[in-house]
């Protein structure tokens, strides 16, 4: 039995990205500087949670990864941090400190 490997050789860098917190225009520039440090790659954005809190524009920043993640999923992946996971505990009509 003979085996072959292909290797292929990806012109891609990914970049994890955490604690955005509602800064949409640190966001901004972040991926922005991310870019520029690509120096032509393709890249790659690993997103691991806390999208909301503390900032202005909590609504803003979730808008605009939903959005790139549906358009492009091979390049936005968005995990979900415990911010997000306090929001949604926090509006289930069925958790327990509601009466």
């Amino acid at each position: 039995m003979e085996c072959t490997f292909r290797v292929f050789a990806l012109n891609l860098i990914t970049f994890a990205i955490g604690d955005i917190h509602g800064c949409f225009d640190k966001l901004q520039s972040l991926l922005r500087a991310c870019e520029g440090i690509g120096a032509g790659r393709r890249a790659r954005f690993l997103f691991v949670g806390d999208y909301i809190d503390r900032g202005a524009d909590s609504k803003h920043v979730l808008d605009f990864l939903m959005r790139r993640q549906i358009d492009q999923s091979d390049r936005f992946i968005c995990l979900r941090g415990n911010h997000e996971e306090m929001l949604i505990r926090a509006s289930d009509k069925h958790r327990s400190d509601v009466r």
